[in-house]
């Protein structure tokens, strides 16, 4: 990997599986900070711990997208762990089946 990412700070919403995960370990392997928003906290903090073993920065928040306030909580703790929001991953979705 050529870690283009080193230095970035990313919010990935979803992150806990299908998609969002695959986006979240590979924005990790390409050197970026990840929080990992999701409404799974159980499969979320698994991903997070997960991105962590591999020697990424990451951090797991419960994020349910339809509340304004968890959706700043999870800009809020990017911007404190990390120093900023360098990129926004809108993954996140409701639906059945």
């Amino acid at each position: 990997m050529s870690r283009q990412l080193e230095g970035r700070a990313v919010v990935i919403t979803g992150a806990a599986d299908g998609i969002g995960q695959g986006i979240a370990r590979r924005f990790a392997k390409e050197g970026a900070s990840v929080i990992v928003a999701d409404y799974d906290a159980e499969r979320g903090q698994q991903v997070a711990d997960e991105l962590q073993a591999l020697g990424a920065q990451a951090a797991f928040i419960r994020c349910d997208v339809s509340l304004r306030n968890d959706v700043f909580g999870a800009v809020d703790l990017c911007v404190e762990r990390f120093g900023s929001v360098d990129i926004l991953v809108n993954n996140a979705y409701r639906g059945e089946g």
